[in-house]
């Protein structure tokens, strides 16, 4: 019975972990037409929140943001482009098996 009270607090945990990173990373998209050098912060903030609607088990928001992710890359060049990709990549093969998984 303890055992199982400590399951419902750490999922409480998680789901304010998760709702405030979410919060956050909408917050620094929210200045990316201010942001003139550093682009790699809008592309990370994308990718992080759809590793975020992954780990939600919502495929569609993840894959909007593995989109936004990649729209940066395509219009700028900034530093750890390559990684970033490398990262997007992978994560569109987990989003991928989530979304087969209901099919």
């Amino acid at each position: 019975h303890c055992y199982l009270l400590e399951s419902t607090e750490v999922q409480e945990e998680r789901e304010m972990f998760l709702e405030k990173s979410e919060e956050s990373l909408k917050k620094s998209l929210s200045f990316e037409k201010q942001i003139k050098k550093d682009h790699f912060v809008i592309a990370w903030s994308n990718y992080e929140l759809a590793e975020l609607y992954w780990l939600k088990k919502d495929d569609k928001q993840a894959s909007e943001r593995l989109k936004a992710c990649k729209k940066v890359s395509s219009k700028v060049k900034y530093s750890l482009e390559s990684r970033i990709m490398f990262k997007v990549h992978n994560l569109q093969e987990r989003v991928k098996e989530l979304q087969n998984g209901r099919s």
